[in-house]
């Protein structure tokens, strides 16, 4: 008897363990993936923080889509750098990498008769989603970006 009742509750333990990796990620803090971001790339230009009075200039995002975001530009605008990380409302992560994949391209119109060189950053951009986290690299090192983005949003 005591034996069956062991063998129930580990059962229900078992799976309440199980369905509790069902949900979505924990957010990360937006603003310290940015910043971790922006001290362990290297950039070629100074990078420039994007007030909230002027994100929509930049992401079609809104207020009502957006929890929490970062967002570092080319201070110079010679350079198509750029880090955002975006943490999105319920139900809206994908409305939010839509715009984050809209920008890369705004930036590819921006830069293939600007500074053609600046096309090999953008054509390597860097997206990665995990739960309600976005965030967007665009770097020398898409290869460096993406190994620190996959440690920092686990």
């Amino acid at each position: 008897m005591k034996t069956r009742i062991l063998a129930v509750w580990m059962t229900i333990c078992c799976a309440a363990a199980l369905l509790a990796g069902c949900g979505d990620a924990q957010a990360a803090d937006a603003g310290k993936v940015a910043d971790e971001l922006k001290t362990s790339l290297v950039f070629q230009d100074d990078m420039m923080e994007i007030e909230k009075d002027v994100l929509e200039n930049y992401y079609r995002v809104t207020d009502e889509e957006i929890e929490d975001f970062k967002v570092y530009k080319s201070a110079s605008g010679a350079t198509a750098e750029e880090i955002a990380v975006f943490t999105a409302k319920s139900g809206k992560t994908e409305a939010v990498k839509n715009a984050v994949e809209m920008r890369v391209e705004d930036l590819g119109l921006s830069f293939e008769d600007y500074v053609p060189e600046e096309m090999v950053k953008i054509n390597n951009a860097v997206i990665v989603t995990r739960g309600s986290t976005v965030a967007l690299v665009v770097a020398d090192d898409s290869d460096g970006a993406k190994s620190l983005l996959d440690d920092l949003l686990k």
